[in-house]
């Protein structure tokens, strides 16, 4: 579940951190960074965004704050693609047979004790 979003927004001679849709702020600061940092510590709790805003209050940056690291993928064409899956199966058919194989002799050595 997320929280509100997390704004920076000039507050006077300071900047402050609120919510999104409060009308008081949850702490003010002298620097930008300060707020920022701040605001950044309570979009990873709650699981949201931070949005910055300039002095004269329009919106400068929105950044996305959440608690799991992203996995990066590895782009792979489709060609390699096909041709993974299908080694794998010739894997597959391979390990069957030597399996087969194994229980052949196995039920052949039961057969003469």
């Amino acid at each position: 579940m997320t929280g509100p979003n997390q704004r920076v927004v000039p507050y006077g001679k300071k900047w402050a951190v609120k919510a999104q849709g409060s009308s008081r702020p949850s702490a003010t600061f002298d620097t930008k960074t300060e707020a920022t940092s701040r605001a950044r510590q309570i979009a990873k709790k709650y699981n949201s965004k931070v949005i910055s805003h300039r002095e004269n209050g329009t919106t400068q940056k929105s950044s996305g704050v959440s608690k799991k690291k992203s996995v990066k993928r590895k782009v792979v064409s489709r060609a390699a693609a096909k041709k993974k899956q299908a080694s794998r199966t010739t894997k597959k058919k391979s390990v069957k047979r030597v399996m087969k194989k194994k229980t052949a002799r196995k039920s052949w050595w039961k057969f003469w004790r």
